[in-house]
């Protein structure tokens, strides 16, 4: 009788759960999800990212500043991106992969 219970009380705690609650993947840290390198060419620096699955970057919320006031920064280039629509920030460009 014992081990009927425990298998009924272990039915009903899965059933009662939350949906997902156990499903619901671990963030990755920023440093993880968005790896950056950066090189320096003739006449342009390079900075791409690797964004892991399941991540993206809003084009608009990137930002470029040289610390040295003797070195200025043009316009930057940007690869095509993806038009992506969410609840926080409306209608946006975003950079997968």
């Amino acid at each position: 009788m014992p081990r009927i219970l425990v298998l009924i009380t272990a039915l009903l705690a899965a059933a009662l759960a939350p949906p997902g609650a156990a499903a619901e993947p671990e963030l990755l840290r920023a440093e993880k999800a968005f790896v950056y390198e950066a090189s320096l060419g003739p006449d342009a620096l390079v900075v791409s990212w690797d964004v892991a699955d399941g991540y993206y970057l809003y084009k608009k919320r990137f930002g470029f500043r040289s610390l040295d006031p003797a070195v200025s920064l043009g316009e930057p280039e940007w690869p095509e991106g993806e038009i992506h629509e969410d609840e926080f920030f409306g209608k946006s460009i975003i950079y997968r992969g």
